[in-house]
């Protein structure tokens, strides 16, 4: 559901406007254009036809669910319109005012012209490189492409400009000299020259942070040269748009300072025509830290703004600043540094601090719709609303915090004008989580709905995820479907972790998403129809940095992005640039166009045969491509595809595979299915795959047939295809085989015998296998087909004389049953000697009353037979309570604390631990212990008082923290929770434990985070108990870093200075 947040107040009738969407992206050129010749699979031809035959699609051997995934795709991208020039990546685009080049191309690292680039290359042994160009200097900056000349900078303040077709130098300028003749500071990570060249057509623009913003003419003669306030570090690149140049500088307010290294900065535009400035927003870019941040041109309505990664929207015509989302240094610290823009649509990733518990997201005037409630969140994460002043340009904004699952969320908004002059923001997607691995450099991509985040693991592993935002799933390598985006659901770690640092920015073309990271690698990963990485290519260069500029990573890291030019990349590392092309281009686009030929003349046979040819080339792309197109013939190329199912690249397989799945027609499976006999077992592999992803019942009889193939990784294949094709035909053979099974096959089984979507499946699995271990997978397919029907049948087996099956049917009725079992399971426990099948009944317990937690039955049931029960079991009673509460519930938990059996005081607290109110408050206050263990139950217990309920007042919630730390136990959980307390008392509360030489350094860290937070609702108590801390703090290190936090607030909120003797 998309929540359109209204600019201007509170609507008159109060209400809230909505419309359901599965969100806008404009993606260029239509993909209906494309899909017979170039690089679209049969997914879009298939959508395509849908569409204009307008027709009804029956939805036998159609997955549905994904038909209406790419429907909403294809729609989408087919509305976006077609632009009659040619894109950016064609050989034929030529940069103009209109359209001009810069970082990332058009500043998106998007490139929807390119295509028959190579997908692999490698430096070291010179595969598919056509020339190599050595540069006079070393940098970071990237190539752009302006007709036959290829422009980049290099230090210290160097243009150089090279012969695309040979790579040879053609001219190159210095602009090292600083304002005033200053030497300035020289970072030897980034340089003076990192940003990327911009050009109109007519001529270059280049920005070097020593202080110079330069024109050339595309032959080099000087046009212009403006000495400006240095920039200092930083690696935010220029942009040009509509006849500007516009920069990022330093302010130039200290004469003395040789360089600028931290914000605030200004943002200034230069007129391309002269060099004139337009104008200047003095000190609104408040970026401070790392700089490698970027501003994004994006048009609304016709006008043009640029956009930044704290959402800062500046009007390009006077540099005003119209809006700004998020503010740097709260706990929504935005973590991407540059923002993904397409059409009308910016998306952002925020980082949440580790210690806080929310995120900060700050539209204008959000206070008058109720955000929460638009976007699904439970009342446990609501947060309380605060009002911040942001700069001056920008009138008062509501800010809502809520609690977010992990430390990077990424965030869709569309912009749209409000018919005042101003903008109108409209959460484009509910905030979905990324990775939880903050990072200082990160950045976005965004194309047709996938956004790319790529970390660069400066402080933390490195990383990329990818993140679907029209089917709402992360994609993983291998597998189209991905990971669903739920509460509390792990998401896929970083892709690639541990190859080194990323700094280059994530590049797309054709399909394609390319990243380099500092170890000399650049992945290349194919997007559609599967996400799926394809090649990982190795650029080793030998010329050592020079001396006193030291670049990390093994000869050098990667940081420049790719420049795609037709079927050619020009790629920077260090100093030297690479042209990447395939040397047999010219006869292999002959091929192609002779196969396409017989396509668009209808000689379909002519045509199959051609693409065939073509498979058997040598190139990774040559190949790909052919499938693709051999695919855009439809099922009459499907003995081909079958065929290619046998090839001995697994690349190729697997986007075969992935075509074939989608390949509408009953021929196709009939194909399928014969291919099965091949003799290969890498084939049959490959062809079962198919069969599982076409959802076609009638390739179930085949597929429980492979269940007895002679090859293992051919049977596992088919117990995993048996999921999806809907059919029961292979759950006997299955459930036969399943003694002979291994760990990996049995694990597949289980998720086949649940995703069957077959009524049959339940009345198979009801008659219970005699083997005991058939019998406990039976029984928990079962609970997981939520098969209520046949929960009797699962009550049964609690009494079953295997501890084994008892746990499988007490873990199946967690999931299938009500409260008519409560009862049976209650029972159970008191006859119960094995701990996990008493585990798994307590589980089930609980998971059956937190879905009727206002049934007073299930207390009751529990509490009768509470009196009965001993030791173990009357814990396990007691555990399965607590979630219920209520007055009996309580005292008999409190009777529970005064007994001797260590058990079942064990037990009533950890009832406690799970208490849905504040009722047991005085109750765990006053309850002392020695046990470690019970000490332990008892923290965890007070920490959930101190959250219950969510408006509990300050001083409450301090001393229960106080009380949990008390305790001494299961201290790092409870600093933890302190710390995101944020508040005075919370540094009042830790100070005890800096005591500890081995907590202190986590105290101490903890205390500096939340006291940013805490001083914004007193900062005065904040410092005051912060400057009583430091007293405690042995270690000098430690007590510094504390110093150095008081010195910020009291600088931050003009407090008088005091001196603090210890520190």
């Amino acid at each position: 559901m998309v929540v359109e947040l209204p600019t201007d107040g509170i609507p008159q009738d109060g209400s809230q406007r909505r419309v359901l969407s599965y969100g806008r992206f404009a993606a260029g050129p239509a993909l209906s254009n494309r899909v017979q010749d170039t690089c679209v699979s049969s997914h879009y031809r298939f959508i395509t036809e849908i569409v204009s035959a307008g027709s009804s699609v029956s939805a036998q051997g159609v997955d549905m669910h994904r038909l209406a995934t790419l429907l909403a795709y294809a729609l989408l991208t087919i509305s976006a319109g077609e632009d009659p020039r040619p894109p950016l990546g064609d050989p034929g685009f030529q940069p103009s005012p209109q359209r001009p080049v810069g970082w990332l191309g058009d500043f998106t690292g998007r490139y929807p012209g390119a295509a028959d680039f190579p997908l692999e290359w490698d430096t070291t042994t010179g595969q598919n490189i056509l020339w190599k160009a050595q540069l006079p200097a070393g940098g970071h900056s990237s190539p752009i492409v302006v007709g036959k000349r290829v422009f980049l900078t290099c230090e210290r303040g160097q243009t150089v400009a090279l012969d695309a077709d040979t790579g040879a130098i053609l001219w190159q300028r210095s602009e090292g000299s600083l304002r005033s003749g200053k030497s300035g500071i020289y970072h030897d990570a980034t340089g003076y020259s990192m940003g990327t060249v911009c050009s109109d057509g007519a001529a270059v623009y280049v920005t070097h942070y020593n202080g110079v913003v330069a024109s050339y003419s595309l032959d080099g003669t000087p046009r212009w040269r403006k000495d400006v306030a240095p920039l200092g570090w930083s690696g935010a690149s220029p942009v040009l748009v509509d006849g500007k140049f516009v920069v990022l500088q330093g302010t130039g307010k200290d004469p003395n300072a040789k360089i600028q290294l931290h914000g605030p900065y200004d943002l200034v535009a230069y007129a391309c025509a002269d060099g004139t400035e337009v104008w200047k927003s003095t000190s609104v870019v408040r970026m401070s830290g790392w700089h490698y941040n970027g501003l994004v041109p994006m048009r609304i309505a016709g006008r043009a703004y640029l956009v930044n990664y704290l959402g800062q929207f500046f009007d390009l015509r006077d540099g005003w600043l119209v809006a700004q989302l998020f503010q740097e240094g709260t706990t929504s610290n935005p973590l991407a540094w540059v923002p993904a823009v397409q059409g009308d649509t910016v998306v952002f990733a925020l980082e949440q601090y580790r210690s806080a518990d929310r995120w900060r997201l700050g539209l204008k005037d959000l206070a008058s719709v109720a955000l929460p409630e638009a976007l699904g969140l439970e009342e446990s994460r609501r947060r309380d609303w605060s009002i911040m002043l942001n700069n001056g340009k920008v009138p008062r904004g509501a800010w809502y915090s809520f609690h977010a699952l992990h430390d990077t969320v990424v965030l869709a908004v569309q912009v749209a004008d409000d018919g005042k002059g101003g903008l109108r923001f409209t959460v484009a997607h509910r905030p979905s989580t990324f990775f939880s691995h903050a990072c200082d450099v990160a950045t976005l991509n965004l194309a047709d709905g996938l956004v790319v985040h790529r970390g660069d693991g400066n402080h933390t592993k490195p990383g990329l995820a990818v993140f679907d935002l029209i089917s709402g799933v992360f994609l993983t390598p291998g597998g189209s479907d991905g990971m669903e985006v739920v509460p509390d659901h792990p998401v896929p770690d970083p892709l690639f972790s541990g190859s080194g640092m990323l700094y280059a920015h994530p590049v797309i073309a054709d399909g394609y998403l390319s990243v380099s990271d500092w170890n000399g690698r650049t992945h290349v990963y194919q997007l559609r129809p599967e996400f799926r990485e394809v090649a990982v290519n190795l650029t080793r260069h030998a010329q050592k940095p020079p001396a006193g500029n030291p670049i990390s990573g093994p000869a050098g890291g990667l940081e420049s992005s790719e420049y795609y030019y037709g079927n050619r990349i020009f790629f920077r590392h260090w100093d030297a640039l690479y042209c990447i092309g395939d040397p047999q281009a010219t006869e292999h686009a002959a091929a192609f166009a002779v196969a396409r030929g017989h396509a668009q003349a209808g000689r379909t046979a002519e045509a199959r045969h051609a693409y065939a040819a073509l498979l058997a080339a040598k190139p990774l792309h040559v190949r790909l491509r052919s499938v693709r197109e051999l695919a855009g013939l439809g099922s009459a190329a499907a003995e081909e595809l079958c065929q290619a199912l046998r090839h001995a690249d697994a690349h190729t397989r697997a986007l075969v595979i992935a075509l074939l799945a989608t390949l509408p027609g009953a021929d196709v499976t009939d194909r399928l299915v014969a291919a099965l006999s091949d003799a290969d077992a890498t084939a049959r592999r490959a062809v079962v795959e198919t069969l599982g992803r076409r959802h076609d019942r009638r390739a179930a009889p085949s597929l429980a047939g492979a269940l007895r193939d002679a090859d293992a990784e051919v049977r596992l294949a088919a117990i995993t295809a048996l999921g999806g094709s809907g059919d029961a035909a292979g759950v006997r053979i299955l459930l036969d085989l399943w003694p002979k099974l291994d760990a990996s096959a049995r694990a597949a089984g289980s998720k086949a015998l649940a995703a069957i979507q077959d009524p049959e499946v339940d009345q198979i699995l009801a008659r219970l296998p005699e083997d005991a271990e058939t019998r406990s997978a039976a029984l928990l397919a079962l609970g997981a087909r939520r098969a209520t029907a046949h929960a009797d049948v699962v009550v049964r087996e609690l009494a079953h004389p295997t501890a084994s099956v008892r746990s499988a049917a007490a873990t199946a009725l967690g999931a299938l049953a009500g409260m008519e079992v409560v009862a049976h399971m209650a029972d159970r426990i008191l006859q119960a000697t094995d701990d996990d099948e008493r585990t798994c009944l307590e589980r089930s317990l609980i998971a059956i009353q937190s879905r009727f937690p206002s049934d007073a039955r299930y207390a009751t049931t529990l509490l009768a037979r509470l009196d009965r029960a001993q030791g173990a079991g009357r814990a396990t009673l007691l555990r399965a309570l607590g979630p219920a509460g209520g007055a009996a519930t309580l005292a008999a938990v409190k009777s529970a604390l005064h007994q001797d059996d260590p058990l079942v005081v064990r037990g009533g607290l950890a009832a406690l631990t799970q208490w849905p109110d504040a009722t047991a408050e005085t109750l765990l206050k006053s309850f002392k212990t020695e046990d470690t263990a019970a000490a332990t139950l008892l923290a965890c217990g007070l920490r959930r008082m101190a959250e219950l309920p969510p408006g509990r007042p300050a001083p409450e919630k301090a001393a229960l923290y106080a009380a949990a730390v008390a305790t001494r136990q299961d201290l790092p959980v409870t600093i933890a929770a302190v710390e995101a307390f944020a508040d005075h008392r919370a540094i009042v509360v830790l100070k005890p434990l800096l005591a500890d030489k081995v907590l202190a350094p986590t105290v101490v860290e903890a205390m500096q985070s939340c006291a940013p937070l805490a001083a914004r609702s007193d900062a005065t108590k904040t410092v005051e108990a912060l400057e009583a801390a430091a007293f405690e703090v042995v270690d000098g290190k430690l007590r510094s870093e504390l110093g150095k936090t008081i010195s910020t607030l009291r600088k931050t909120y003009n407090l008088t200075t005091k001196s603090t003797p210890c520190l």
